[in-house]
Parts: structure tokens; sequence; C-alpha cells
């Protein structure tokens, strides 16, 4: 009974591979120079670089501000990358699993980040 169970477990979760090893979240850094303030998808994070910040996982991105006085702002775009755990889902057969790694945004990662930011021309500085 116990090996029969086992296996159907095993059957239902190893096909949404990326949802067993990714939370719907994720933590990435932020690192700036100089340091800035963070705008992540509008909002004031109560943070500056460098950080580390927390993100949800979606296929449709989340838009990054940095601000520091004296320095031009900076807008980044956060492109999600495909898991390379979606390829097991293809390689076991698991339709299921894609769509639950694609639901829970498991399937999805950002790249951690380092910026540069441009000084402003000298006759803009305050």
């Amino acid at each position: 009974m116990r090996p029969l169970l086992l296996s159907i477990l095993a059957a239902l979760a190893l096909p949404s591979c990326a949802s067993l090893f990714n939370s719907p979240n994720q933590f990435l850094s932020i690192n700036s120079t100089p340091p800035a303030s963070l705008i992540l998808d509008g909002k004031l994070l109560p943070m500056k670089s460098p950080a580390v910040i927390k993100v949800s996982r979606s296929k449709n991105g989340h838009m990054l501000r940095l601000e520091a006085p004296g320095y031009q702002p900076a807008e980044l775009f956060l492109i999600p990358r495909e898991s390379a755990y979606i390829y097991l889902n293809i390689l076991l057969g698991g339709i299921p699993g894609v769509i639950i790694d694609a639901s829970t945004g498991a399937m999805w990662y950002y790249d951690d980040l380092s910026f540069n930011l441009a000084p402003l021309p000298s006759k803009l500085k305050k």
C-alpha cells in the first residue's frame, strides 16, 4: 500500500518540476554604484542598493527604477527567463506540470543585477 501511495504522489509531483524547486517568489540581488533608492513597479522600497529584494515570478516581468542624488535615474525592465526545470516537464510528459508551473510562476526566474548610474551633467546638479 505504501509503495503504491508513494508512486502516485511521485507521478503527480514530478511533472511540475519547477514548482517543486522554485517558489512563486524570488530573492533578487540588486547592486548599483552609487547606492540608490529602489522603486519596483512604481512602489518605493524601504531599502537602498545594494539590497536583496523579493519579487514575484511572472511572465510579465517587473519595472525597476534606481534613483540617486546627482545621478540620472535608470529604469530597468526585469525580463523573466524560463527555468531549466520546465524542460524536465517536457521530458517527463508533464503537460499538467507545465500548466502548474506556468500558473504559479515557478517556471520563470530573474538574473541578479549590477548597474552603474551615470552622473548628471554639472549644469543640472543641485
